[in-house]
C-alpha cells in the first residue's frame, strides 16, 4: 500500500515546490527555505519518517538540530505534530496525503503533480549499504583481480565493509592468486541494476534551453567555480551519451558535494525540469568516478560518474529507450574487461 512506502526527501522538497515555498539545497541533509513573500531564510535538517513523530522525538530532533529548523516529510501528521508545528515555528511540516505544508505556523495546501520518486519505491528499512553497492562497482568496472585493501581504496569504503560484501556476493565473484574479480561482470551489473536503491540525498530542479549536455556543463563549472575545485560529477543520459554514444540525451543530472544556486537557470517543479542537481547521501560515488576517470584516460576530460551509476540514472528518466542504451553501456565495459562471458 502506497502508505506503507516512507517518503522521500525528493517527495517533500517538490511539495514544498508546490505551495510556492523557495528551497535551495544546503547538503544532502540540509536545505534553506523561505516563504516568497518574505525575503528571511531559515537553514532546516530534512527527516523523513513512516509514522508521524511524537513529542518527544520531535524535541531529540530539534535539540540535535541546534539552531536550525526541522522539516518533516510525512504520510498523514498527527495532531501533535501539526500543533507543535503551528507553535513552534522550527517546526515544517511537508504533509504528503493532505498535499499541504506548514511553515512559520501557517498551513499552505497546494493541488497538481505529486512526484512519483523512484528512491521512494525502493526505500528500505534501516541504514543502505553503500558499501555494498561501492564494491559491486568496483569489481564490475576492474580489468583485473584486486586485493581487499585495493577494493577498499578503489570503493572509497573499509576493509572490513570489502570483507563482508565479498562473502555475500559469493557466487558472483572468485579469489585469484593476485586476488578478487568478478566471475562475469554482465550479472554483477544487473545486480547492480536491480538492488540499488538510489544515491539518496537532496536535489533541486532547474530549467535552461541549452542542450542536455551543455547544462551539465554549465552547472558544473558554475560549482567548481564556487567551491574552487572540481566539485561535480556529471551522470544520467548526458555521462551514457559520453560513456557510449547511442541516444540523444533528454534531461542533465549533476552530482554536487555541496548546494548550488544557478545562474542563467530557472529554477523549477520537478516534473518541468531540464536539469537535476543532487547532492548524494551516498559518499561512495565520487571514490567509483574516480577509479573510472583513472581507468578511462581515453574518455573527454569531463568529470564523469562511473558507467552504473550512469546507467542507473539514464533507466530513471523513464525514456522508451532508455533500456537499449544501458545495454549498449554494458556490452561496452564486458568488451573492456576481457573476461566477461556472455
Amino acid at each position: 500500500m502506497a502508505s506503507k512506502i516512507p517518503p522521500s526527501p525528493s517527495e517533500g522538497i517538490s511539495l514544498l515546490a508546490r505551495a510556492d515555498v523557495r528551497v535551495r539545497v544546503d547538503d544532502e541533509r540540509h536545505i534553506f527555505v523561505t516563504r516568497r513573500i518574505d525575503s528571511s531564510w531559515k537553514r532546516a535538517r530534512v527527516r523523513t519518517t513512516r509514522q508521524s513523530p511524537g513529542f518527544w522525538e520531535v524535541e531529540r530532533d530539534l535539540a540535535n538540530a541546534g539552531t536550525d529548523s526541522v522539516l518533516y516529510v510525512v504520510r498523514g501528521a498527527s495532531p501533535t505534530l501539526t500543533e507543535l508545528a503551528s507553535s513552534n515555528h522550527r517546526i515544517i511540516i511537508a504533509d504528503l496525503d493532505e498535499n499541504s505544508v506548514l511553515l512559520d505556523g501557517v498551513t499552505i495546501f497546494t493541488t497538481g503533480h505529486q512526484l512519483d520518486d523512484e528512491l521512494a519505491q525502493k526505500a528500505r528499512r534501516g541504514r543502505v549499504p553503500w558499501a555494498r553497492y561501492a564494491i559491486v562497482r568496483s569489481l564490475t568496472l576492474s580489468h583485473h583481480p584486486q586485493t581487499q585493501v585495493q577494493l577498499a581504496a578503489l570503493s572509497g569504503v573499509t576493509q572490513a565493509a570489502v570483507s563482508q560484501v565479498l562473502s555475500y556476493l559469493g557466487e558472483y565473484v572468485e579469489r585469484r592468486e593476485s586476488g578478487w574479480q568478478a566471475k562475469d561482470i554482465g550479472p554483477l551489473f544487473d545486480l547492480f541494476m536491480d538492488e540499488y536503491p538510489g544515491p539518496g540525498g537532496l536535489s533541486s530542479y532547474w530549467l535552461s534551453t541549452s542542450s542536455p549536455r551543455e547544462q551539465a556543463i554549465e552547472a558544473g563549472n558554475q560549482a567548481d567555480l564556487v567551491a574552487g575545485e572540481i566539485s561535480h560529477l556529471i551522470s544520467g543520459d548526458v555521462a551514457v551519451d559520453e560513456i557510449s554514444p547511442w541516444r540523444r540525451p533528454t534531461r542533465a543530472l549533476v552530482y554536487l558535494r555541496t548546494g548550488l544556486e544557478l545562474k542563467r537557470f530557472v529554477e523549477v517543479d520537478p516534473i518541468d525540469a531540464s536539469l537535476e542537481l543532487r547532492v548524494p547521501a551516498d559518499k561512495t560515488i565520487w571514490a567509483t568516478a574516480s577509479m573510472w576517470q583513472r581507468a578511462d584516460t581515453h574518455r573527454p576530460s569531463h568529470s564523469l560518474v562511473d558507467p552504473l551509476i550512469a546507467s542507473w540514472d539514464s533507466l530513471r528518466t523513464g525514456a522508451s529507450d532508455s533500456e537499449q542504451a544501458i545495454l549498449q553501456v554494458k556490452r561496452e565495459l564486458m568488451a573492456r574487461n576481457g573476461w566477461g562471458r556472455s
